[in-house]
């Protein structure tokens, strides 16, 4: 290798040359040195970057096998799952319960029932008997005794019979504990067992007034909540909003926001239960959503609304709330809606703008969401005045307290028992907000506080805490330990920093130490700023560190009481009351007009399916008694003081049919009017079907499917009882979803139609005295102001049939007046009445709906 010297310029060329050629030689000789050590690394860092590379390779290997051993196991996760939650539906459902009932029913019904017809039958014949030879009879005759020992075994027999029966209903109640459906869970077992088919015997309906009056209870709309956090994650408002619905009767679907299953997964939608009506859901996704930092949309949002479907299918999910938390899924969310009719609202619980590191879409979407939710509920009332242009409703519900579980657990307990009071404490997240400095500042002022810090701590530097010899952090603590916790305190505190995210924040944790009576000492955050009054507010660290010092000292007894006071008036559950209220009036009103005339047994199950199977959550019953005589009216009444929904109007005679029910219209209130017959029994599902067809303008009435009546809507039916009923419904229902024929006329054991068709038409003829030809007019003044007649495939109603003209029949009265109302209706329209037929109907899907403005004044 040639070198070259480069010369400086100005560098003197004159030098003695011996000197320089050892200078050359030593550079020389260094230089070559150089390069061999140069040339070894680079041969080492050659051999190191194979070594490297064979590392990287490996590692690739390893990855991909934890990966797939990871996906195997995800894989075998969810068919575990998917097999045990198909056990469970098996177990929990009707075959399964019957099977299981089989033999407490075998020895405690039927081989009892048996035993006391052979034994009717033989003390038949010895009556029989002993009718014959009493007249041979002039005195007692041999073995009269044991005849008088028989008679009392007889009464013994009797007695053990009721008591059998007895049995029997603790057997049917014990089973429906045991086995309660995954649908929707029975207090009891009388409708699960009770016969409708092939008729309702007098025995049957003597059962049903002598049924235990239980409490009906109420059906309400199912809440699919679109969670922002997962149900174990820290105890906080999402969970208490959720645990509220579920207490109040609705079914909670409480949609996992960090596990989601392959989209090949069966089924889609893994379902675990919380708690009673409390469900969590792990959805099947194209690929894992990052809830909190992602807008949910496209192949992801197409694979979760098919989840979202089968769920829905699987657990007869009619009417719901989509209850948002996070706008991440409101693209969904408001999809879902367009679909299936489920109302959205948006729970807004932070200044989301003023988050750290916040995608930008996610408030795009937002601004989208309060525009089109049904309504929006805010924590606070910068919340509120920053959104309330953007919604016409509106909901401003604080945070609160279960007041009840504070109460019952703040009790005295061994924990901190080490811990010298005064105790300063604090129970929440420790995060950017929680401002480290003022509590470092008061615990080095006052070191002879003790200040306790539960809480997880989240991206903040508490190191200036854990310096100081007074100040203790415990971490996260389970949620049931913080009242233990609280008993302890002294004083309560939040030191939080003044900020556009906790200017707009309304603490939890002021009701949880409030329910205690406990003195608060805190910045000055405007959610609280309400409250100085027993809340001791301070705008700078002086002034907190003086304020801890007069709360210490404190000994006023009234402020405790004032402070528990208000606690109490501000819980989840009033909270939960006030959100519901605004949610059920976006749905329009509906008034269900019920004529009755006797049949008080029928009323009766009429009136309780309706209650227990209508999740429509803003309707009205208008009963409209018609002079009974046999205690329908005591009973209706009985139900109007139990139920603010429900109202009679007593006539003093039978008006007859048409003219009842147009005073029952004439009072109704509702948007939407559904005349029911009182010998009918609905079915869940019943009324959000039938008011989602009325969505379409060109439809003036919808009625139901049914196993009587004298048309084209009556269809075969398998089932026998209440429960095996509802099992059919359900499977025709999904099974023919959105299908529609039209038909030439409803018979009206029970129709739907909006007020305005009904306003247009006009009211029931009144010419067809008692019943009958008013449904066939009304059918023709329906289609003659345009609209369409049509017949729902989707919706099943049980019909008992002719009860309120069983004694016409009985007595020849109804042919006579059978053919007075044709003669009636055929002089009206001019046409010869052709009998009805039980054609089969043509079912297509109904046309997509139009703007909902168009046909619900919103």
């Amino acid at each position: 290798m040639v070198r070259k010297e480069i010369v400086p310029v100005g560098t003197d060329l004159k030098s003695d040359p011996q000197s320089d050629n050892r200078t050359f030689t030593e550079r020389d000789a260094a230089l070559t040195s150089y390069s061999a050590r140069i040339d070894e690394l680079e041969k080492t860092i050659a051999e190191n970057h194979k070594a490297v590379a064979w590392l990287q390779g490996e590692l690739a290997l390893a990855q991909r096998y934890l990966q797939e051993q990871m996906y195997s196991g995800s894989q075998l996760a969810a068919q575990l799952k998917a097999k045990t939650a198909e056990l469970t539906r098996l177990k929990s459902s009707l075959g399964w319960r019957v099977l299981n009932l089989y033999g407490p029913l075998k020895h405690g019904f039927i081989l009892p029932f048996l035993r006391r017809l052979r034994g009717g039958r033989a003390k038949t014949e010895a009556a029989r008997n002993e009718n014959n030879n009493s007249e041979q009879r002039s005195k007692p005759a041999p073995g009269e005794d044991e005849a008088v020992i028989g008679g009392s075994a007889e009464i013994q027999q009797e007695a053990i019979d009721a008591s059998e029966e007895q049995a029997l209903r603790a057997v049917f109640e014990r089973a429906a504990r045991r086995y309660p459906s995954h649908h929707r869970k029975e207090k009891d077992g009388y409708y699960l067992f009770l016969p409708l088919l092939p008729e309702a015997h007098q025995e049957v309906l003597n059962d049903i007034l002598d049924a235990q009056k239980l409490p009906v209870p109420q059906r309400r709309p199912d809440v699919v909540c679109f969670s922002i956090i997962d149900w174990e994650y820290r105890y906080q408002r999402p969970q208490q909003i959720m645990s509220q619905f579920a207490r109040q009767g609705h079914r909670v679907f409480y949609l996992s926001a960090g596990r989601f299953q392959p989209d090949e997964s069966e089924p889609r939608a893994l379902v675990s239960e919380i708690g009673e009506n409390l469900y969590e859901v792990s959805l099947a996704a194209a690929r894992h959503a990052t809830v909190n930092s992602e807008v949910i949309d496209g192949d992801n949002k197409a694979a979760l609304l098919r989840s979202l479907d089968e769920l829905r299918r699987a657990y007869n999910i009619n009417e719901a709330i989509a209850y948002v938390m996070i706008s991440s899924w409101g693209k969904l969310a408001v999809e879902i809606r367009g679909n299936w009719g489920w109302k959205v609202v948006y729970d807004c619980m932070d200044e989301w703008e003023n988050f750290p590191g916040v995608n930008k879409r996610l408030l795009e979407v937002e601004a989208e969401l309060a525009q089109q939710s049904d309504a929006m509920v805010v924590t606070s009332g910068r919340l509120h005045e920053k959104w309330r242009a953007n919604t016409s409703n509106i909901i401003l519900a604080r945070n609160a307290v279960d007041y009840e579980f504070y109460e019952e657990r703040c009790q005295p307990n061994s924990l901190l028992r080490d811990i010298p009071h005064p105790i300063i404490g604090y129970f929440g997240a420790i995060t950017d907000w929680f401002d480290v400095e003022l509590v470092a500042f008061a615990a080095r002022q006052r070191p002879e506080y003790a200040f306790i810090l539960l809480g997880g701590v989240f991206d903040v530097d508490v190191s200036p805490l854990e310096e100081l010899p007074n100040v203790r952090l415990l971490g996260h603590q389970e949620y049931r330990a913080m009242p233990e916790y609280l008993f302890h305190f002294d004083v309560c505190i939040i030191p939080f920093k003044i900020n556009p995210v906790t200017e707009a924040t309304n603490p939890v944790k002021l009701y949880e130490y409030l329910s205690a009576g406990k003195p608060v000492v805190s910045v000055a955050m405007p959610e609280l700023l309400e409250c100085n009054d027993i809340v001791y507010i301070s705008e700078d660290s002086e002034s907190f560190v003086k304020s801890l010092d007069i709360a210490v000292r404190e000994s006023d007894t009234e402020l405790t009481v004032r402070r528990r006071a208000f606690a109490k008036s501000q819980t989840w559950e009033a909270r939960y009351r006030q959100i519901n209220e605004v949610i059920s009036a976006q749905c329009p009103r509906t008034s269900i007009i019920l004529v009755t005339y006797n049949n008080v047994a029928l009323t009766r199950l009429c009136i309780e399916s309706i209650i227990r199977n209508t999740e429509y959550p803003n309707y009205e019953i208008i009963v409209v008694d018609n002079n009974s005589a046999d205690g329908t009216s005591n009973y209706v009444r009985f139900m109007a003081g139990h139920h603010r929904n429900i109202r009679v109007i007593q006539n003093r005679s039978n008006e007859g049919f048409a003219r009842a029910t147009n005073q029952g219209i004439a009072t109704a209130a509702g948007e939407y009017i559904v005349l029911l017959n009182n010998d009918t029994v609905v079915t869940p599902g019943w009324l959000t079907r039938l008011l989602r067809h009325l969505k379409s303008a060109k439809i003036g009435m919808v009625g139901p499917l049914t196993n009587f009546v004298g048309n084209e809507a009556r269809i075969e039916v398998p089932y026998r009882t209440w429960g095996e009923m509802e099992t059919f419904a359900r499977q025709q229902s999904w099974a023919r979803d959105g299908e529609v024929a039209d038909v030439h006329m409803l018979a009206m054991f029970c129709v739907a139609l909006r007020r305005r068709v009904y306003d247009a038409v006009g009211p029931l003829d009144e010419q067809f005295r008692i019943g009958m030809f008013e449904d066939d007019d009304y059918a023709y003044r329906v289609k003659a102001q345009g609209y369409r007649v049509i017949c729902a495939a989707d919706v099943f109603i049980h019909h008992i049939g002719r009860a309120t003209f069983k004694s016409l029949i009985e007595s020849g009265e109804y042919e006579k007046l059978f053919d007075e109302n044709r003669r009636r209706f055929e002089n009206k329209w001019k046409v010869k009445w052709v009998p009805h037929k039980h054609a089969q109907l043509t079912f297509t899907q109904i046309e997509p709906a139009v703007d909902a403005a168009n046909s619900i004044a919103r």
